[in-house]
């Protein structure tokens, strides 16, 4: 993989991440849905719908997957995707952290870590 495929790679996964926080942000937002709310599955999608974080984060996710293609044109499978998982799971804790303030224990770093060592060890295999 070319240094230019590395970083868009690399681009395409940190524009993912900020998807899912959006998302993650506006359903904070728009509070849990319960199998009792889907009885009003129009009101529900009214609310998803008209918030701005989760059509941010629609939008975010569409400039991601076209990036993805991007890379995949120029890169196998079976490569990119560690790479980008690996990318995708470090950014992920940390931001989850620093943006939702989510509690991020040691053991969610072990893991993160574990995760980043098979994912070496795929692209070593």
């Amino acid at each position: 993989m070319s240094f230019k495929v590395f970083i868009i790679c690399t681009i395409s996964t940190i524009t993912t991440i900020s998807s899912q926080l959006c998302l993650k942000k506006g359903m904070t937002q728009i509070g849990a849905i319960s199998l009792d709310r889907l009885s009003n599955f129009l009101c529900l999608m009214i609310q998803v719908f008209s918030n701005s974080f989760i059509l941010l984060g629609f939008l975010i996710g569409v400039i991601s997957a076209l990036m993805w293609l991007i890379v995949l044109s120029k890169v196998n499978l079976s490569v990119a995707l560690p790479i980008s998982g690996g990318i995708f799971y470090i950014l992920l804790v940390f931001s989850s952290g620093l943006f939702l303030k989510e509690q991020i224990t040691v053991l969610h770093w072990v893991g993160t870590v574990v995760i980043c060592l098979g994912v070496w060890m795929i692209l070593k295999g």
